[in-house]
């Protein structure tokens, strides 16, 4: 009876089969030799082999040869291939084929993922997820947003967690995250997240990227509106926002005496103010008191 064996080797190096008789025979033994591709290829992995007419002469029990496999720089998986016999006279065929088991030895890229150039809202932001080098298996990992001081669903559209993958051979995947153009003045420049986990056949090096959202909208209007009070009543003055704001609007007040015939004065017609005070954020106004005086001297209405 005659068999092949099996032979595993680290890339680079070689493998050896032998083809064996169970007992020495008394008469040649002859036979071809073939190597067929498994998820190792040739020549880019392995040397094919094509032998005819090899001998175990009378007398001998086995006949050996060898397959140079390739070194290369990317990381895979284990590979394998097979050597058949076939044509074989004089000798039963107990196991026709070899498996040729060729090991890995590239380490696994690195991963990270890269900030995102700034844009202005209502523009889309792209994360680029790079390896450190090409590899020969997919790369899987999972990907989101988080945010920081830009908020899903009012400055992005939020990525929720999803599977991404790096095929064999490629270096990177883009995400496209669309930014939202919205009418409020806010901060200058605002900023979220993306982030990668549960990664498999590569190394995390740098899990997250920063994109940042500028502002395009200019800051709103600020004025105050007219009072008209009686004497001895209290002015209410509304100081005022064109529109609404994402950003506290402070600003300072002061009272001053009018002009002309019709001045009114402080003490004698009104007590005077200064100060400082807020619209809150999404605010429109804010009204400022001011006291008048009561007295008992007919006269022109005073400014």
């Amino acid at each position: 009876e005659i068999f092949v064996s099996d032979s595993s080797t680290t890339e680079g190096e070689t493998l050896e089969f032998v083809v064996s008789l169970n007992v020495v025979s008394g008469v040649d033994v002859i036979f071809d030799l073939n190597s067929f591709v498994g998820t190792a290829l040739a020549p880019a992995d392995y040397a094919a082999v094509t032998l005819n007419s090899i001998t175990i002469a009378a007398g001998a029990i086995s006949y050996s040869f060898n397959v140079a496999s390739a070194e290369d720089l990317l990381n895979e998986g284990n590979e394998n291939f097979t050597v058949s016999l076939a044509n074989v006279i004089e000798a039963a065929v107990t196991d026709a084929s070899g498996m040729g088991t060729i090991v890995d030895d590239d380490p696994s890229p690195d991963i990270f993922v890269a900030d995102a150039i700034a844009v202005t809202e209502g523009a889309t932001s792209e994360f680029v997820i790079s390896l450190s080098a090409v590899s020969g298996l997919d790369i899987t990992f999972n990907y989101q947003t988080l945010d920081d001081t830009a908020v899903s669903t009012q400055d992005y559209t939020q990525v929720p967690m999803t599977s991404g993958t790096i095929a064999a051979g490629s270096l990177a995947l883009t995400i496209p995250v669309v930014t939202i153009d919205d009418s409020p003045d806010e901060i200058a420049t605002e900023y979220y997240t993306l982030t990668i986990s549960g990664i498999v056949n590569a190394n995390l090096n740098d899990p997250s990227g920063d994109a940042a959202i500028n502002d395009n909208d200019s800051p709103p209007q600020i004025f105050i509106v007219d009072a008209v009070v009686l004497e001895g009543g209290t002015f209410s003055f509304t100081v005022s926002l064109s529109a609404a704001s994402d950003l506290d609007v402070d600003f300072n007040f002061q009272s001053y005496d009018g002009g002309g015939a019709d001045r009114a004065e402080d003490p004698s017609d009104y007590l005077a103010i200064s100060g400082s005070d807020q619209i809150g954020a999404g605010g429109l106004t804010k009204a400022v008191a001011l006291a008048t005086v009561q007295d008992v001297i007919d006269e022109v209405d005073e400014r």
